[in-house]
């Protein structure tokens, strides 16, 4: 049975585990820094964002949330548990984070010209990939067929930029998530989400596609 796994031992299995398991911690600790270090750089960037941008985004997705409850035989207009304020505060507040989020990592990467190579536009469809659970193939040839294949291009750059912000910010703490070593001790392994959802606009609800959506809101300039 071992043979198969490609370990020849009890022991290999256990040594690769705990070897898989160390580098996934370490990819979350690394994803924590870069959202601290790139939040710090939002604390004190001043980004005028139109109003108008901000309220039409917003409706968009509420919209999106109201046909969800529609489908699921929830009479919107009643909506005697106000699912739908509640829902639009909280796409609000998430969509202006992201927005301003955005915005300030185009920007970076545009100043200091930052450009992508073949593997980071590799390892970009392949995150897609796994998150909608098809093969690569499949993926790049659904985000063809839907004209969406840019966006390929403008998360790995957006990723490229907040990774290029860690690199060259001072993080000086990062505190692990009050539930990790609850988490840790029940599951012996942790599962790291990006930030940047690699589909696109990360959801607080399941629209079907993978976040992690496949438009390109902004596109660059």
């Amino acid at each position: 049975m071992f043979e198969r796994l490609g370990v020849t031992s009890k022991e290999d299995v256990l040594a690769t585990l705990k070897q898989r398991m160390g580098e996934e911690q370490g990819n979350i600790y690394r994803l924590m820094a870069r959202e601290e270090a790139v939040q710090k750089a939002l604390d004190s960037a001043r980004l005028d964002i139109p109003r108008a941008y901000l309220d039409t985004q917003i409706m968009e997705e509420v919209e999106e949330f109201e046909e969800e409850l529609q489908e699921r035989g929830v009479d919107v207009d009643a909506d005697p548990d106000d699912l739908v304020s509640k829902e639009t505060e909280r796409i609000r507040e998430r969509v202006e984070r992201e927005t301003r989020r955005e915005i300030l990592l185009r920007a970076l990467a545009q100043a200091e010209q930052i450009e992508l190579d073949e593997q980071d536009l590799v390892r970009e469809l392949s995150m897609l990939s796994m998150y909608n659970r098809v093969e690569p193939r499949l993926m790049m040839q659904r985000l063809q067929e839907s004209g969406e294949i840019g966006r390929v291009a403008h998360n790995a750059r957006i990723r490229k930029a907040a990774e290029y912000l860690l690199e060259h910010a001072v993080v000086t703490e990062v505190d692990a998530p009050a539930d990790h070593e609850a988490h840790h001790h029940d599951h012996d392994h942790d599962h790291a989400h990006d930030h940047d959802h690699a589909h696109g606009h990360d959801h607080d609800h399941d629209h079907g596609h993978d976040d992690e959506s496949g438009s390109t809101a902004q596109d660059e300039a």
